[in-house]
């Protein structure tokens, strides 16, 4: 949360980060299939680090586990519950196959601004599952989605691609096409600026403030 928090107190145009499921299907914010490189064991407890998020309920993770930073772990409706005031970008990342509660969450929270909301992913199968939802309801008709890949563009099936930002022939592709396109992940003054110039679309990196103050020196 308090990494989310600092993308809107520099005034980024977007903040991306990544979903997880649980046994019980509730999307967690994770980026691994395991907890042991970000969470730690609460006091008195033991938190099962190795065993995959999928294979473990709610419940479990929440009695037994924190980020290793003392936070709780954060749900995506914490997330979106923060962030729907906010006026910025939202990129959700799934990482395994989302659930329904995914899809409501997601409308319950940006029902008023879809068009802020952008869903990626590395596997198509899991964007086929927005474009559903789309020929059957006006705020996904709204969402956009993201193909994410680290080579040539495969966006056509999407409403863009975010690509590998050191494949130049991506970006030349998308453009081609007329699609949006993201970058990832660019943490280099030097290669900020080039992309800035580039005039794409989005910029996911880890230095989110540099980037806003190169932005504002075009």
């Amino acid at each position: 949360m308090r990494a989310v928090e600092s993308s809107v107190e520099v005034d980024s145009d977007g903040v991306e980060f990544d979903v997880q499921h649980t046994k019980d299907g509730f999307p967690i914010l994770m980026h691994d299939k395991r907890l042991k490189r970000t969470a730690d064991s609460k006091e008195g407890r033991s938190c099962p680090l190795n065993e995959k998020i999928k294979k473990l309920t709610l419940k479990e993770i929440q009695e037994n586990c924190q980020l290793k930073n003392g936070e709780e772990i954060p749900l995506l409706r914490d997330i979106l519950s923060y962030l729907e005031t906010k006026d910025l970008f939202i990129f959700i990342e799934l990482k395994d196959r989302p659930t329904s509660r995914t899809f409501e969450v997601i409308e319950t929270f940006m029902n008023n601004n879809p068009n802020r909301v952008r869903v990626i992913s590395f596997k198509y199968k899991f964007l086929k599952l927005v474009k559903k939802l789309s020929n059957v309801s006006d705020f996904w008709k709204e969402v956009k989605t993201l193909w994410v890949t680290k080579l040539i563009g495969r966006s056509w099936r999407s409403n863009g691609a975010d690509v590998n930002h050191f494949f130049r022939f991506n970006l030349w592709l998308q453009r081609l096409m007329g699609k949006e396109t993201a970058v990832w992940t660019v943490d280099k003054k030097k290669r900020l600026k080039k992309l800035l110039k580039s005039k794409v679309d989005f910029i996911t990196t880890n230095n989110p403030k540099l980037c806003m103050d190169l932005k504002d020196q075009l």
